[in-house]
């Protein structure tokens, strides 16, 4: 795929090498499929494409479309051409006589008044008024200003046969000129007159215009006579003599139809572009004659449609076939071996000052460009027979040329590598390769560094401090000390007559150190691989990655340009950048650096770079760089190179901005309000940079949600999700290989609106229920955990009163028993010889003690825990009554409740209970003279109530409690739990005893109780 020639300077002689790229999208690129109309390309960098199904809009790496169905100002979906006014508005044309325009982000319909067109819009032109001029198929020309449009027709034909108009253009002295019924017509004194053209065979069918750059007009135009399709094309010029046919030799068939022309087109550096309708595309520059795009593998590129230069210079062309190309000037020629070497690999490369272009190879050994074509080198055999294997080919000051091999040194000697025999590490791998200022040369081989020349020969090993011997790079700095790269180990420096390991384990890519690089600052540059690139200066060691913005961690070599710029060959092309760029640049604070990149879309054969030891890269005396492309060699003019990739992006756009999937385009309001609830946004956004899209990088951020810039590389979309209620603006930022960020001039302003509830007012008037309804709810706890504490208190009181009457209880009943038992003892003991009043002491010591046992019982079970119980309180009572009646003449007779609930009873409240009740039973045993006492234990509505009966002789209950009796204290004891007492009683009557004492919260019935008699 080339055109013209770059020049390149081999042996004194002018080698042809390919000069333009060819790059092509289609459908499945986004383009609509259909014919490309007409290509242009607006202030903003898009570039716009008219097709038969809807106007396309790319900016170099996304297409989108518009048609009737999302733009209905169109009107027509075949778009027929298009006009890039001066300012800078898009005038659309399309079938039907549909007329729009684009601007400022918006179209509109333009009217062309009240006539009607009705008539394929064909071609669009402005003129030096500002003026847009309409040609159609069949209606003749319009003029369409400040919204007035007059119709014209031309050479006084009103028949809308006769006019038939394909092309308009004014040329540089605002003259308009047109092709009107395959003739050529010129706007004269506010008319349109047909214009004669003389030629030597005769009155010639115009097909095509275009202004020429010195102010004349091109006109390619059909000659022969009579006119027939197929007839073929010559070109005409109007200058200051008139028109003339001064190119007379031509690329072309004259009897082929498809060598007709489609479109003419001159660019800005004079060449003059002829695109045929199926013979493909020719250029014309003066002095150097006519070239066909050698467009192989593109077919489709013989039917040209459309041809236009963009504004960076490039050539677009659109074809009948669907498909838009894009033609630019091409930075890196590569070149390849003889057919018997292509499968090889390039390792080194050496221009020599002769000219010449030398490649060593990885086993075909060497070859030598003279004439732009390599040719095999012969080299002696060698002991180890590995001689074709060529690390590193060097010239010294001297011009000899050394080859450094796997089988040992040699040197070019007749036209042939002859090995060097006296050379002390014969036989051994050659890597690298250095002349130093003193005239000396030093060899990195298998058995360590070798120095040969002026200061004598020597060899450092083991001894000399260079513990292992595969060296990669040897180098001088600008101070003379010698520098040595050693694969997995590192770097070393020589120091006397020694060498010494340098910087051990200071930096991370010791292990991996490839080549070496000295420049004229005092740095050392080093690259390694898969651990990026190393620089060494006052002793300190600084490092770059990709994750800086490197295209690769893996370099090959790193080189200076005659403009001390660095360029570095890696697993992923070539790049480079000013030295500034890396040293001004801080990890963390600066976006990432931005490349001179080629791959291969600049030409290389392909991405991967080659090399084994060092040097690598060849140098030229014109400044060009010659590069090993594994099985090719590519060279490069790197000032070139940086003016064509040096591409200054234009600004950033937003596109659109997408809510939940939908489409808000920018402009509709100057702030764009979106609903809290909305779950996610997308920014589009994009450069329209057409000459390095793939180079671009950007960087965004939201001011309102993000702190820093956020690092997108070449995505052209930002995400954000459930963002918070607030207000936002997006921005962003595009950098491209000039090194320079150009930030969005637009204002994309966000509002996330919010819900009733989170509005501010609302959100503090909840804030306020919220705090009183926390200081509400804390005054609660606050008194619920006072109350539960004054419960505990209350708790501890009462069972340090319970603790408190238990011992009274124990001193005073029980040691009053056990005081009596003594003193019976003693007077039983007394009274020996007296067998009845011994007798009768006995059995009050016994009685005494089964009183003691009682009331030890009756402790024991108040004061044990599994007691507190409903259940416990009922059974105990039963038990303890039916004890108290047992010997005497008093039947006993208990009722309780036909379920017990399982509540819990205090044991204070167990003891008041049981006392009481003994009490009662006591008093009928001791003055009632009853023969029967009744117990009926009830629980009704949270209240146990206990019936205690007998049939004695009653009392006056009025005269017993004035004598603080029995009754008293079982008030007493009842009241202390919060119970109750009823005593009734009359003389004769017998006695009736009511207790009622409150029980627990409410609860679930538990085991049925029983009646239990005697």
């Amino acid at each position: 795929m080339f055109l013209g020639a770059t020049k390149v300077v081999l042996g004194g002689q002018k080698t042809a090498l390919p000069e333009f790229l060819l790059r092509s999208w289609d459908s499945e690129d986004g383009l609509p499929a259909a014919r490309v109309q007409a290509v242009a390309q607006t202030d903003d960098g898009y570039l716009w494409a008219a097709t038969s199904r809807g106007l396309a809009r790319f900016d170099g790496v996304r297409f989108v479309v518009f048609t009737t169905n999302n733009t209905p100002e169109l009107g027509d979906n075949r778009i027929t051409c298009l006009l890039v006014a001066r300012s800078g508005d898009l005038w659309v044309g399309a079938e039907g006589g549909f007329l729009s325009r684009w601007r400022n982000g918006v179209f509109e319909r333009i009217s062309l008044g009240e006539r009607k067109c009705g008539s394929r819009i064909s071609t669009l032109a402005e003129d030096h008024e500002v003026a847009v001029w309409i040609g159609t198929q069949g209606a003749g020309l319009a003029r369409w200003r400040q919204g007035q449009c007059y119709w014209f027709s031309i050479g006084g034909q009103t028949n809308a046969a006769d006019n038939n108009v394909t092309q308009i253009i004014t040329d540089r002295q605002g003259r308009l000129w047109a092709i009107a019924n395959e003739k050529l017509a010129a706007f004269e004194n506010g008319a349109w007159k047909f214009a004669a053209v003389a030629a030597a065979s005769g009155t010639p069918q115009a097909v095509a215009l275009v202004p020429a750059r010195d102010g004349g007009v091109w006109m390619a135009a059909c000659s022969r006579q009579p006119l027939r399709r197929g007839a073929g094309t010559e070109l005409f010029k109007l200058n200051h003599d008139g028109w003339t046919n001064q190119i007379m030799s031509y690329p072309w068939q004259q009897d082929s139809v498809y060598t007709r022309t489609a479109r003419l087109m001159e660019d800005r550096d004079g060449r003059l572009w002829v695109a045929t309708i199926g013979a493909g595309i020719f250029v014309w520059t003066e002095g150097s004659g006519w070239s066909p795009l050698d467009a192989s593998g593109q077919s489709s590129l013989t039917e040209c449609s459309s041809l236009t230069e963009g504004k960076e210079g490039t050539v677009w062309a659109g074809t009948t076939d669907f498909l838009l190309f894009q033609i630019r000037h091409r930075p890196v020629t590569t070149l390849h071996l003889p057919d018997a070497a292509k499968q090889n690999i390039v390792l080194a490369a050496c221009a020599r000052n002769d000219g010449s272009v030398w490649v060593g190879t990885d086993g075909k050994g060497a070859f030598c460009s003279r004439q732009g074509g390599f040719s095999a080198v012969a080299i002696e055999p060698g002991p180890r027979d590995r001689q074709s294997q060529i690390g590193v080919l060097y010239e010294d000051r001297q011009t000899n040329l050394w080859a450094g091999t796997w089988a040992g040194l040699y040197r070019l000697e007749n036209g042939e590598f002859r090995l060097v025999k006296d050379f002390p590490a014969q036989s051994n791998v050659v890597l690298t390769l250095r002349e130093d200022s003193r005239g000396n040369m030093w060899a990195g081989t298998s058995a360590g560094v070798v120095r040969f020349g002026p200061d004598g020969t020597n060899v450092f090993g083991g001894a000399e401090g260079i513990d292992a011997y595969y060296i990669r790079a040897i180098e001088e700095d600008s101070a003379g000390q010698i520098w040595v790269s050693i694969t997995g180990r590192g770097l070393y420096r020589k120091t006397g007559e020694r060498f010494e390991h340098y910087g051990e384990g200071q930096w991370a890519g010791e292990s991996r150190s490839r080549e070496l690089h000295a420049d004229t600052d005092g740095a050392l540059w080093i690259t390694t691989e898969n651990q990026g690139l190393a620089r060494l200066k006052d002793g300190k060691f600084r490092e770059w990655t990709s994750a800086d913005g490197l295209p690769s961690d893996n370099l090959v070599a790193v080189t200076e340009d005659v403009k001390s710029n660095l360029w570095f060959s890696s697993a992923n092309g070539i790049f480079g950048c000013p030295k500034s760029r890396l040293v001004d640049y801080e990890r963390g604070a600066s976006p990432p650096i931005l490349f001179w990149q080629l791959s291969a879309e600049e030409g290389l054969d392909t991405r991967r770079c080659s090399g084994a030891g060092q040097p690598v890269v060849g140098h030229s005396s014109d400044g060009h760089l010659w590069v090993p492309n594994w099985h090719a060699l590519a060279v490069f003019d790197p000032t070139q190179v940086q003016h064509s990739l040096a591409v200054h992006p234009l600004p950033p756009l937003i596109e659109e901005t997408l809510v939940d999937g939908v489409i808000q385009l920018p402009g509709a309001s100057d702030v764009l309000r979106v609903k809290s609830t909305t779950k996610g946004l997308e920014f589009h956004y994009t450069s329209p940079t057409l000459q390095a899209p793939d180079r671009l990088q950007f960087r965004y951020r939201l001011v309102g949600s993000d702190s820093d810039w956020v690092d997108a590389g070449q995505r052209r979309v930002a995400y954000y999700t459930h963002l918070p209620v607030g207000q936002y603006e997006f921005q962003a930022r595009v950098g491209g290989p000039d090194g320079l960020w150009q930030e969005s001039r637009q204002q994309t302003k966000l509002e996330v609106v919010p819900r009733f509830y989170e509005r501010r007012w609302v959100q503090a008037l909840s804030a306020l229920v919220l705090m009183s309804a926390l200081v509400v709810t804390v005054y609660s706890v606050s008194r619920t955990r006072m109350r539960r504490q004054l419960e505990a208190l209350e708790r501890q009181r009462a069972l340090d009163q319970e603790r408190s009457r238990i011992a009274r209880d124990m001193h005073d009943e029980i040691g009053a028993r056990l005081t009596q038992i003594s003193l019976l003892s003693a007077l039983a003991d007394g009274s020996a010889g007296d067998e009845t009043e011994v007798r009768t002491q006995t059995q009050k010591i016994s009685g005494l003690a089964r009183g003691l046992t009682h009331s030890l019982d009756e402790i024991v079970w108040a004061v044990r825990p599994q007691n507190d119980n409903l259940e416990s309180l009922v059974d105990y009572l039963d038990e303890s009554l039916r004890d108290l009646c047992e010997g005497s003449s008093v039947r006993y007779w208990f009722s309780g409740p036909p379920a017990v609930p399982a509540v819990e009873v205090p044991a204070n409240a167990r003891h008041n209970v049981l006392l009481a009740c003994s009490e009662a039973v006591n008093n009928v045993l001791k003055h009632s003279g009853a023969n029967e006492v009744r117990v009926c234990v009830q629980i009704e509505a949270r209240v146990l109530a206990i019936e205690i009966a007998d049939n004695g002789h009653g009392f006056d209950v009025a005269k017993g409690e004035a004598k603080r009796s029995g009754l008293v204290h079982i008030r007493q004891r009842l009241e202390e739990i919060g119970g109750n007492c009823v005593c009734l009683s009359a003389p004769g009557q017998g006695t009736q005893f009511a207790f009622s004492v409150p029980i627990g919260p409410p609860f679930f019935p538990a085991a049925s109780g029983s009646q239990k008699t005697k």
